[in-house]
């Protein structure tokens, strides 16, 4: 039943690419908790973050205090849906039932509901919490506050952390391909037009890593809703990706398109050392299938 839901809901041509893929996520990935369990572990969940806020209240700044107050009410609600949701079913229950309430809601050219999964996050349509992130981001701007570490509506500290982590991950993969591709270090050049490739590509992930934290920072983008991907290549385009593999196959005939600042020619008396690293490379270096894998 739930393959054929999952099958249903990627082929179907009016629900938006990135809720499909938040439908299909939360139905593949249903717990295999007894019931009452997996609904105390949402609950608490949404308990604590609604306590954390709420223990500090006194230490809110006058214009910002509302706003967090605001926060604090919309939890409860949220709280009071999954403890009313509890009584009529199972988790899986909850999940399947929202993910045909937004396929429908989908063909009426409707807005999404939440997805209903194991995170309390899933229980607020999409449009709310982009609705109150911006509002959160207004209040900050108008009481003078800069970009930085501000208040993340519905991004755990947890969420944060494990993003840092990711990040950092990624940002020594990064450094690794450069070290290991680069002709001198420091240089951001290869000798071969396979090395050059990888070293366009690592500065290609490198912009898509910076963008994706600073959109974090500025709250147009939280760990929750836009994660980071474990893999490298999930912030590469897929032309890139595509030339990556191709390179694989075939160290010794990388296209140079594009690849003008990042190649730095060996002389022709060492090409072909340089080459059958290149090929020692491909061999012992394959590239993940699943390229888009996220965190």
């Amino acid at each position: 039943m739930r393959d054929k839901l999952i099958a249903k809901i990627r082929q179907h041509p009016g629900i938006p690419a990135h809720i499909k893929e938040e439908l299909v996520q939360s139905l593949a990935t249903q717990r295999k908790q007894k019931p009452a369990a997996a609904w105390a572990d949402i609950l608490s969940t949404v308990r604590r973050d609604r306590r954390a806020i709420s223990v500090n209240m006194h230490n809110r700044s006058e214009a910002l205090y509302l706003i967090y107050a605001e926060y604090v009410l919309l939890l409860k609600k949220v709280e009071e849906r999954i403890e009313i949701a509890q009584t009529h079913g199972t988790p899986t229950d909850a999940e399947r039932e929202a993910a045909l309430v937004n396929a429908r809601r989908a063909e009426e050219g409707k807005r999404p509901l939440g997805t209903n999964g194991h995170r309390w996050q899933s229980w607020v349509p999409p449009h709310i919490k982009e609705a109150f992130a911006a509002k959160v981001s207004q209040a900050y701007d108008s009481a003078g506050y800069k970009r930085g570490n501000r208040f993340i509506p519905f991004v755990t500290t947890e969420a944060r952390r494990n993003a840092k982590t990711v990040a950092k991950n990624l940002t020594v993969t990064l450094t690794r391909i450069r070290e290991h591709h680069e002709s001198a270090p420091g240089s951001g050049r290869g000798n071969t037009q396979y090395r050059a490739l990888y070293l366009c590509a690592a500065r290609m992930a490198e912009r898509c890593l910076h963008k994706i934290i600073k959109d974090y920072e500025a709250g147009i983008a939280n760990p929750v809703d836009n994660p980071l991907p474990v893999n490298w290549l999930a912030l590469l385009d897929a032309p890139m990706r595509a030339r990556l593999r191709e390179a694989q196959a075939s160290p010794g005939s990388v296209d140079p398109e594009g690849l003008g600042q990042f190649y730095d020619p060996v002389p022709a008396n060492l090409a072909p050392d340089f080459a059958e690293n290149d090929v020692e490379h491909a061999h012992t270096h394959p590239l993940e299938d699943d390229d888009d894998k996220e965190a």
